[in-house]
C-alpha cells in the first residue's frame, strides 16, 4: 500500500493523543522545550509553572510509559497504508497550523503532500438530477485540465478518483464503507489522498464535521460552492478565493453567478482562473467572467 509518508516520531504522536491536550497548549510547550522528547522529559514543577492543570501535567509525565504501545500501533497502521501526522511534525501543513484550533493529529492515506493548487467544492443543499449532472461535468472538465480537486462529506462521490483530496470527519478504518471505491483505490495506490481529522476508528460527529470543513478551506487555493445563497458563503481566511454558483429562485431557472475578486500572487490562482474561464485584470486581481 504505497504512501509517500514515513512514520512520524512516536513521541510527537504520544503528545497529541494525551487527553485534554490542546493545540495552543502544545505550541506553548514547544516554545520552552523544542522537541517532543524534551517536552516529555520536562519536570512536573516546570509544567505546572506554565499554568498547565495538574491533571494534564500528570498525563504528560506518565505519557512515556505508553511509547511501546504507540510504536506497535504505528506499525499496524503502516501495514494498512495509514500514517498519523501530528501537529509538531514538520510535514504538517503550515496552512492548518495557522488555524485558531488546528487538529492535533491527522491520519493520512495516499500521496502526501496533496496535489496543488487545489480547488475545493461543496454543495449547499441537495441538487436535482440535472444540476448534479452539470456539476459532475464541470468537475470532470476541471480534472481534465489538471486542476486537483478536494471535497468532503456527501460530495466525495463527485470527486474524480485521481489527483483528488478527500477530507473525512470519520476514521480511515471506516473509509471502506463510506468512500467511493475508485477514490479509495486511488489513495491506496498513492494517486489521491484521504485525510481524516479523527482517530482511525472514530465515527463522524458534528464537531469533527466542522473541523473537517475548516481543514478543507485551509488546504484549498479556491472554493467553488454550488447552490445556496449569499448568506451561506463561509467566513474564510483572506487568501481563499470563492466562486459561487447560486441556484435559481424557481425550479429549472438558470443559476445566478456571484462575482468575486481573487487576490493576485497566490500559487495556482492563474491556473484555476483559466480552468474556470475567468480572465486576469491587472496584476493584483482576477475577476470572474463566467462559471457556468
Amino acid at each position: 500500500m504505497p504512501t509517500s509518508l514515513q512514520p512520524p516520531d512516536p513521541e510527537a504522536v504520544l503528545l497529541c493523543q494525551i487527553p485534554g491536550m490542546q493545540a495552543a497548549v502544545l505550541l506553548q510547550l514547544v516554545e520552552h522545550w523544542p522537541t517532543p522528547a524534551s517536552i516529555l522529559r520536562a519536570p512536573s514543577s516546570e509544567l505546572r509553572a506554565l499554568g498547565l492543570p495538574p491533571a494534564l501535567v500528570a498525563r504528560v509525565v506518565a505519557a512515556p510509559r505508553q511509547r511501546p504501545a504507540t510504536e506497535a500501533g504505528l506499525k499496524g497502521l503502516e501495514r494498512m497504508g495509514i500514517v498519523p501526522l501530528p501537529l509538531l511534525d514538520p510535514r504538517y501543513p503550515e496552512r492548518l497550523r495557522r488555524l485558531p484550533a488546528p487538529p492535533l493529529l491527522l491520519h493520512v492515506q495516499g500521496g502526501w503532500p496533496p496535489p496543488a493548487p487545489a480547488l475545493a467544492f461543496r454543495r449547499a443543499g441537495e441538487l436535482d438530477d440535472v444540476r448534479g449532472q452539470e456539476m459532475s461535468e464541470l468537475l470532470s472538465a476541471l480534472a481534465g485540465l489538471g486542476i486537483p480537486l478536494a471535497a468532503g462529506g456527501a460530495d466525495l462521490r463527485l470527486l474524480p478518483p485521481n489527483r483528488s483530496t478527500a477530507i473525512l470527519p470519520f476514521g480511515l478504518l471506516l473509509a471502506r464503507s463510506r468512500v467511493p471505491d475508485g477514490l479509495r483505490d486511488a489513495a491506496m495506490a498513492g494517486r489521491s489522498t484521504l485525510v481524516s481529522v479523527g482517530p482511525v476508528n472514530a465515527p463522524a460527529t458534528p464537531p469533527a464535521e466542522e473541523t473537517a470543513w475548516h481543514v478543507l478551506l485551509a488546504l484549498a487555493d479556491g472554493l467553488l460552492i454550488v447552490g445556496g445563497r449569499e448568506a451561506e458563503l463561509p467566513a474564510v481566511r483572506p487568501e481563499l478565493h470563492i466562486w459561487h454558483i447560486a441556484a435559481g429562485e424557481t425550479g429549472g431557472a438558470a443559476p445566478t453567478r456571484t462575482r468575486r475578486s481573487l487576490r493576485g500572487g497566490v500559487v495556482g490562482a492563474a491556473a484555476i482562473a483559466r480552468a474556470l474561464g475567468v480572465r486576469a485584470s491587472g496584476e493584483t486581481t482576477v475577476r470572474q467572467e463566467q462559471l457556468w
